[in-house]
């Protein structure tokens, strides 16, 4: 979140489980927070990866394992769509 909040990314790819916060927190953080990273693509990817998950905070979603083809894919769709900065 505090990279995301410092300089603009072209895709975040953002797990979904994470030690000290899960990645709808961080992702909504990063969508709220105005930083230059605010309306950049969000990835969710996680071993449980729920397909449904808001398309107000993610652009996709891959499963893990994460297979290379799937990933370039992933990040060529979310580039391709246009997102209002927030």
């Amino acid at each position: 979140m505090d990279a995301a909040a410092a300089r603009p990314f072209d895709v975040i790819l953002m797990d979904l489980r994470m030690p000290l916060m899960d990645g709808e927190t961080a992702a909504r953080r990063i969508r709220e927070g105005g930083g230059p990273s605010s309306a950049t693509p969000i990835l969710a990817f996680s071993a449980d990866a729920d397909p449904k998950l808001s398309s107000e905070l993610f652009d996709g979603v891959l499963a893990k394992p994460l297979e290379i083809g799937a990933l370039l894919g992933g990040i060529v769709a979310a580039l391709g769509r246009e997102r209002r900065a927030a």
